[in-house]
């Protein structure tokens, strides 16, 4: 099996941490950006009032494992699922904020 996805998605996650600690301003910005891209991460950082090092690991292997279900169902069948998995992620967020951070 051909890890195309999951190999794409993980070299894409490289830039878009930094885009996102960049727009966060390293703690004095906006986490808006954080809160789409990386939305179980940042419920890691929200919920528990610390940055717990589960979410930290799962909000870096997102994307590959995004990829990978990509990859072993095809994209037909996986894609509505993951992208309504990571809205329903970003609603909790923003939810779970209270608008506080922004």
């Amino acid at each position: 099996m051909r890890y195309r996805y999951t190999n794409l998605f993980a070299v894409l996650t490289v830039p878009l941490i930094f885009l996102s600690v960049f727009f966060a301003g390293a703690g004095h910005g906006n986490y808006a950006l954080i809160t789409v891209i990386f939305p179980l991460c940042f419920l890691g950082i929200v919920l528990p009032d610390n940055i717990s090092m589960y979410f930290l690991v799962f909000g870096i292997l997102q994307f590959a494992i995004y990829g990978n279900i990509i990859d072993r169902f095809g994209g037909k069948k996986s894609l509505p699922f993951i992208l309504a998995a990571h809205f329903l992620f970003i609603i909790i967020g923003f939810i779970a904020t209270n608008n506080s951070l922004f």
